[in-house]
């Protein structure tokens, strides 16, 4: 039986996790940080439906697929905890570039603005979330489409009498290009 205080915090949020594990928070127990728990249906959608489900599991675990992972910390400080919400809020509100927050969040720590636990837990929010951004940036953007071309070179010889040679190789266009241009590039 545990006592008030003695409960687990426990979390799903691998961010917030990360954050607090980088603040110091002491695992619940450390040989069992963590526990990766599959339910009936995940193991269904994971087209294991035709196994008992300990069998799926098996599987599953040693095949790498992740079921559910929940964290299991010592009770952290509750003003970690505000944080790394109002540090999340910031976030996705805002417009401003990582390294902006991050020399922000600096600065504040080097004033005495913000405790050492505290600064921590909001650096690992803000270059974890804006980390998962920077990967899939790409998505926001028009895809191309590199297209090889006969390559034609150009020699000129400079002033001073050194050689260029120009190659232009390839060409790019976008995905979403009219017709107009796409005959253009394409010819």
């Amino acid at each position: 039986m545990l006592g008030p205080g003695e409960q687990p915090f426990l979390t799903q949020d691998s961010v917030l996790a990360w954050a607090l594990y980088l603040a110091g928070v002491p695992f619940y127990d450390d040989l069992q940080p963590c526990v990766n728990y599959y339910t009936t249906d995940a193991l269904r959608n994971m087209g294991l439906s035709g196994l008992k489900p300990l069998d799926a599991a098996k599987k599953a675990s040693e095949s790498g697929k992740k079921g559910t992972v929940e964290y299991i910390f010592q009770q952290p400080p509750p003003d970690l905890l505000k944080s790394y919400e109002d540090e999340r809020r910031i976030i996705e509100s805002s417009d401003e570039l990582a390294s902006q927050r991050i020399e922000q969040l600096l600065n504040n720590y080097r004033l005495g603005a913000r405790s050492h636990n505290e600064t921590v837990v909001r650096l690992a929010a803000v270059m974890s979330v804006m980390r998962a951004k920077f990967l899939t940036m790409w998505r926001d953007l028009e895809s191309l489409v590199k297209i090889d071309s006969p390559v034609s070179k150009v020699e000129r010889i400079l002033p001073d009498g050194s050689r260029v040679v120009e190659s232009s190789g390839f060409r790019f266009i976008g995905c979403h290009a009219g017709e107009e241009t796409k005959r253009r590039v394409m010819a």
